[in-house]
C-alpha cells in the first residue's frame, strides 16, 4: 500500500511539472506573437529526473545551442527561461526572426537541433522546437528516429517493447556524463 502511494505521488508531481512546462511553452509563444519555442533539457530515465553531472550537461547542452543558432542571424532570442521541477531541469527559449516572417524558422532550428542531439554525449540531450501548430519532429524534416541509449533501435520503440529497465538507462546516462569532458565554449 504505501509503495502505491508513494508511485501516486511521484506521479502526480511528475505530471503537475509537465503541466508547468507545456504551460511556459504556451506562454512564451502568446508573448511572441509568432516564432517557436525551444526547450532544452535532458532524457534522465525513472526517478528522480535528475542524476549527478544533469546540470553541467544541461548548461553545455544550452551554450552548443546558443553556438549552432550564432550563424543565424536571422532568428532572435525573445526570452530565455530557465526551469527546474520535478520534471527535471529545462532551459527555454522563445524564438522569431527579426524579420518578422517565421517561416521555416522551426525546421532550420529543429536541424540543428538534431546535429546536437547525435553527438557523441548529446543522445542524453533533448532538445524540442514547438509552434503554435505543436512540436517539430524528427520526421517533419527527413531525419530518422531518435535512437536508443543503449543500442541502436528506435528509441519509441525499445521504451514500447520495454527492452531496457529505467536502472539500466539511467546508468548508462550517468555513464555519458561521469566520462565525458564538457570543453569551455
Amino acid at each position: 500500500m504505501t509503495e502505491n502511494k508513494n508511485l501516486d505521488v511521484i506521479l502526480q508531481a511528475l505530471l503537475h511539472a509537465r503541466e508547468e512546462r507545456a504551460f511556459t511553452q504556451k506562454f512564451l509563444l502568446d508573448i511572441m506573437g509568432g516564432g517557436c519555442v525551444a526547450q532544452i533539457s535532458l532524457n534522465i530515465p525513472g526517478w528522480p529526473k535528475k542524476i549527478g553531472g544533469c546540470e553541467r550537461a544541461l548548461i553545455y547542452g544550452d551554450e552548443l545551442f546558443r553556438k549552432e543558432l550564432a550563424p543565424l542571424n536571422e532568428i532572435r532570442i525573445a526570452a530565455r527561461v530557465p526551469l527546474s521541477n520535478d520534471a527535471g531541469r529545462a532551459i527555454l527559449y522563445a524564438l522569431t526572426r527579426r524579420s518578422g516572417r517565421n517561416e521555416g524558422a522551426a525546421e532550420q532550428l529543429k536541424i540543428k537541433a538534431i546535429t546536437i542531439e547525435e553527438s557523441e554525449w548529446g543522445r542524453v540531450l533533448d532538445i524540442d522546437i514547438i509552434t503554435r501548430l505543436g512540436q517539430i519532429s524528427r520526421a517533419t524534416v527527413g531525419r530518422e528516429p531518435r535512437k536508443c541509449l543503449m543500442c541502436a533501435e528506435d528509441a519509441k520503440i525499445c521504451a514500447r517493447k520495454s527492452c531496457h529497465s529505467a536502472e539500466e538507462l539511467r546508468a548508462a546516462v550517468s555513464l555519458r556524463l561521469r566520462h565525458v569532458k564538457f570543453p569551455l565554449i
